[in-house]
């Protein structure tokens, strides 16, 4: 066996060594201290493989006829071997790469050190995780030659009908493994800056999207990131991350070139404004963009060229309106189109630089960068671009913005100046009218100070009238000693009226509240005054229910209107008392309209039988209150005869009778009534001290009370004590 196995070296030896006189016109690759990379194509014979099988036989290989012409034909279909003659003048083994996207299977012959046959297989069907330098589609297939080996190296390949890859081209390529090495770090380079720059940009674009919320941030944020992954497609990065093997590598870059530029069109339209300049185009291109997407349909059914065929037609059209519309937008004058313009001429000059380089036109690399690169590059100054397009245009609309602000300012300055005129002129006509009007009302002024003088004037003789039908103090004390009254009118004079007179060994008093406060109050208070007098003098009635019923009357007859019949139901509430003896005793007779009478007595003294409610204080007394008939002196629908209350008094009784200002007033705290409850507790402890103190506390109670509201009604209060 190893006997066999020596004998097949020693004829692949001869084999070798015959192939250099076969092939003696044939370039030979020189490896030495120039050498750092070399296209294949003017180094390489080849011949087509009938066997189809990677297999290394010499017998097999030395019948084939290989060609010299340096490529393997266009549209060649099937199995190739392929003879690279090369010599390495180093006196130490050189490390090589190979490298080609071109062929889905490939295996490299070569001799080693201790002149083995090594194979190294590859191709774009190889996974990735057999492969040892990686750099997406292209198979990097690391050699080694011998120091001063003159050994060719045998390459089989496989190759479809069609390229599988038609967006980027690496023909066969031989590198020193250290400048192929160095060319994956400076590729991975400018992606991640290119990546980076394209990120920062999105981002700055999504900051400013969320403060002004133009639409076309959002469409230029979307085409970065969907070229972000369109170039990651084309390097390979997405092959390499999601797939075992480059085999989807195509239809990834066909589906995102598609999906990306119909965003590319909807961010131009948007720039370029279609939907205002050019309505019938962006109508058109609306239903370009709504059938767009139906192209993918046609890569999902392996369709690829057809695909590739029609979105590269339309793309083409789509750019040249784009151009087309950028001429005429910079030609009306639009300064932020013109980055949009240039921008759009980078990337065309990207694409036209890796079409011509795909077809071998130009060199697969110029200066630093490959035909992937240059798209790279071109995408970033383009994107850049874009971006002070934006940037340009919210300046532009600012401007505007300014500017119509600064011609809204002038205008408005204008029809201030305008209103001032006008102000000024208005102003001096009313001070024509205000000094006319001024005039005229101080003659009015005048007018009314008389008159005001002379109410005021009829207002106190009023008073001295009312004064003079009212009682006087000397009068009131004669007839009723130990006793006071508090008189408060609202006004200047009163609807409350305090009344007393002697008759018969009769007492008579009484506290009346007419309808009503002031000059109404007032007149009220007169007839019932004078009617009260007709009542005993004229009339001769001694109880007080007999004398309120006569009261009752004359008051209505005295409003009633002798020509029209008319009825005026002004009249007033009233408690009317009479005190008098009858068997050594003190007796009390009261009836009341609306007006109720309290009795304060102390504790021990028998209980007043009559009385509705009682009311026990601390400082044992009793309050007595007995109610009045609900019913007024005056026009009345429903009048009944008054009540008569009578019942005996004893000595300290104190007697009360008052009208409803004094407990209706507002005040307070928390601005309320007075009400009945703290009156109540005021009497009772004011009782068995003097009629000045009483008056006093009644007076000093009240204005706390009332503090700085409006008094709300007259108020008359009387106290008698027995």
């Amino acid at each position: 066996m190893k006997f066999q196995l020596q004998t097949n070296k020693i004829i692949l030896l001869l084999f070798i060594s015959f192939s250099f006189v076969k092939i003696g016109n044939a370039n030979e690759l020189i490896i030495d201290e120039n050498f750092k990379t070399k296209l294949l194509k003017n180094y390489i014979e080849y011949s087509r493989d009938f066997k189809v099988n990677p297999l290394f036989d010499f017998n097999y290989i030395n019948s084939l006829k290989f060609n010299y012409s340096g490529s393997i034909p266009q549209g060649s279909e099937g199995a190739f071997w392929i003879k690279i003659p090369i010599k390495n003048k180093f006196n130490n083994e050189i490390e090589l790469t190979i490298e080609t996207n071109r062929f889905n299977k490939l295996e490299v012959f070569f001799f080693n050190e201790k002149n083995f046959l090594t194979s190294v297989k590859s191709g774009i069907n190889t996974p990735f995780k057999n492969r040892k330098l990686i750099r997406g589609d292209v198979s990097i297939i690391p050699i080694k030659i011998p120091a001063k080996s003159n050994k060719p190296i045998y390459i089989w390949v496989y190759k479809p009908e069609k390229n599988l890859h038609q967006y980027s081209i690496s023909p066969l390529t031989i590198k020193k493994r250290i400048n192929a090495e160095q060319d994956l770090s400076n590729a991975e380079n400018i992606l991640y800056f290119f990546l980076g720059a394209i990120i920062l940009m999105t981002l700055y674009n999504f900051a400013l999207f969320m403060v002004v919320r133009k639409p076309g941030y959002l469409y230029y944020i979307a085409y970065n990131i969907l070229i972000i992954f369109f170039v990651l497609a084309q390097v390979g990065k997405l092959d390499f991350y999601f797939f075992e093997t480059p085999i989807y590598h195509e239809k990834l870059i066909l589906i995102l070139g598609n999906i990306s530029f119909i965003f590319y069109m909807l961010f131009s339209k948007n720039i370029l404004k279609f939907k205002r300049y050019d309505p019938k185009w962006n109508s058109r291109v609306n239903i370009s963009l709504f059938v767009w997407p139906f192209l993918l349909i046609f890569v999902f059914f392996d369709y690829d060229n057809i695909a590739l065929v029609i979105g590269s037609l339309g793309a083409l059209i789509g750019y040249f309106i784009i151009i087309f519309s950028c001429i005429k937008a910079i030609r009306k004058g639009s300064i932020s189109i013109k980055y949009f313009f240039i921008g759009n001429l980078l990337y065309f000059s990207a694409i036209i630089t890796q079409i011509l380089q795909i077809n071998e036109v130009l060199p697969n690399k110029i200066g630093p960068f490959t035909a992937i690169e240059f798209v790279e590059v071109g995408i970033m100054l383009q994107l850049a671009l874009f971006s002070l397009t934006l940037g340009s245009s919210i300046n532009i609309i600012k401007r505007k913005l300014l500017e119509k602000e600064v011609e809204q300012q002038k205008q408005k300055q204008k029809e201030q100046i305008r209103l001032s005129k006008v102000i000024q002129q208005k102003n001096i006509e009313l001070e024509k009218k205000v000094k006319l009007r001024t005039k005229a009302l101080d003659e009015n002024s005048k007018l009314l100070r008389s008159r005001n003088e002379d109410i005021n004037d009829s207002l106190k003789y009023a008073r001295k009238i009312q004064n003079a039908l009212l009682p006087d103090k000397e009068i009131w004390s004669s007839i009723l000693p130990n006793s006071l009254y508090l008189y408060l009118p609202k006004e200047v004079i009163s609807g409350d009226f305090y009344w007393v007179t002697e008759r018969n060994n009769r007492k008579y008093f009484a506290i009346a509240d007419c309808t009503g406060h002031g000059i109404p109050g007032a007149m009220v208070s007169v007839v019932g005054i004078n009617n009260l007098h007709r009542c005993i003098n004229e009339y001769h009635l001694e109880k007080p229910n007999e004398i309120l019923d006569k009261l009752s009357t004359l008051v209505k007859e005295s409003f009633e209107s002798k020509l029209n019949k008319e009825t005026v139901k002004d009249g007033m509430d009233i408690a009317l008392c009479s005190i008098y003896e009858e068997d050594n005793k003190n007796i009390l007779e009261y009836s009341g309209a609306n007006n109720h009478l309290w009795i304060l007595r102390k504790q021990a003294n028998p209980k007043i039988k009559n009385c509705r409610k009682t009311t026990i204080n601390l400082n044992s007394t009793v309050l007595f209150e007995i109610s009045a008939d609900k019913q007024p002196i005056g026009n009345n629908e429903n009048k009944l005869p008054f009540t008569n209350n009578k019942f005996e008094l004893f000595e300290g009784d104190e007697i009360y009778l008052f009208s409803d200002g004094y407990v209706d007033q507002f005040g307070g705290p928390k601005n309320k009534k007075y009400k009945f409850k703290n009156f109540r507790t005021l009497l009772s402890s004011l009782h068995d001290t003097s009629p000045k103190l009483k008056k006093e506390k009644l007076y000093e109670s009240f204005t706390k009370w009332k503090g700085i509201e409006e008094q709300v009604d007259d108020v008359c209060v009387a106290c008698i004590k027995v």
